[in-house]
């Protein structure tokens, strides 16, 4: 049976070893968890037991190896959704081209022609438009499940880290409310791995955090704006303006997306120098 020391201070026990191991896989004992058994003189470091080594420390991290493949996949589908942006802007381009204010006054077989494309390039755009919101659903959707197993990674891994995967997943996934939880749940987690590997705030990526929150905040008010307000103007003589912002915003997602995938991939890094570190350290 086993007796070990919570974080804050108090002592729980006895459990026995299937229950240790399943307190360590939920991130309630992490590798320098002070424990105790029977056959143990002193207190010690969950890390430097024979029982660690032979039925932890021996097996590979599946944990992390999800997380691994969980970053790859969230951020090939961030790929994906810029390239899909890129062609929008491409399309809206082109309904500008084509666009002029008399184009519903036919006058000529040309005006018939350019009158088609228009009406086809629109509805490129209504269907592309479709496929954007199932990307951001899907994008949201993956980002809950990759901020849940990055915060179980780290709480094995690091000190002092006390965060619920599941309010991350709820909070990130709650329409409105994401807004504000998933920049700031991400700020939080960053943080947290960054004060573990260098015990300080670094002033380059706390500029970077600044700016990523900042980038986040200003592109879903483009969005909205974009969406509620921008999309009521039926006049026809601002439809160039209109377009215009439109272009405007799928800019702004996309250098978006793209300092979310460099965000990611920090994180990820940081992740794995903090396992590897203490993986040869149990070693």
């Amino acid at each position: 049976m086993w007796y070990y020391i919570k974080e804050n201070k108090e002592q729980e026990g006895p459990i026995s070893d299937p229950a240790l191991i399943k307190l360590f896989k939920e991130g309630k004992i992490t590798p320098s968890t002070q424990v105790w058994t029977q056959n143990m003189k002193n207190w010690a470091e969950f890390s430097r037991t024979d029982f660690y080594k032979k039925t932890i420390s021996q097996k590979k991290d599946f944990n992390f190896e999800n997380l691994k493949h969980c970053t790859y996949l969230l951020r090939a589908i961030m790929y994906a959704f810029m390239l899909l942006l890129g062609y929008k802007i491409y399309m809206i381009v082109r309904v500008v081209e084509l666009f002029s204010p008399d184009i519903r006054q036919i006058n000529s077989p040309e005006d018939i022609k350019t009158l088609l494309q228009f009406n086809e390039t629109m509805l490129s755009l209504k269907l592309i438009n479709l496929v954007q919101w199932g990307m951001f659903i899907f994008i949201f959707v993956m980002l809950a499940i990759w901020t849940s197993k990055v915060i179980k990674t780290a709480k094995k891994n690091t000190t002092g880290f006390m965060m619920s995967p599941t309010k991350a997943v709820i909070g990130t996934l709650t329409p409105i409310a994401n807004i504000i939880l998933v920049p700031a749940i991400i700020k939080r987690i960053y943080r947290s791995l960054e004060m573990t590997i260098r015990k300080r705030r670094h002033i380059v990526s706390h500029i970077f955090v600044k700016t990523w929150m900042f980038v986040w905040f200003i592109t879903w008010i483009s969005i909205i704006y974009n969406n509620f307000a921008i999309t009521l103007k039926a006049n026809l003589h601002l439809l160039n303006d209109i377009f215009i912002y439109k272009i405007y915003n799928c800019s702004l997602q996309i250098f978006l997306t793209l300092v979310s995938i460099i965000f990611v991939s920090v994180i990820l890094r940081q992740l794995k120098y903090i396992h590897g570190k203490t993986f040869k350290r149990n070693h």
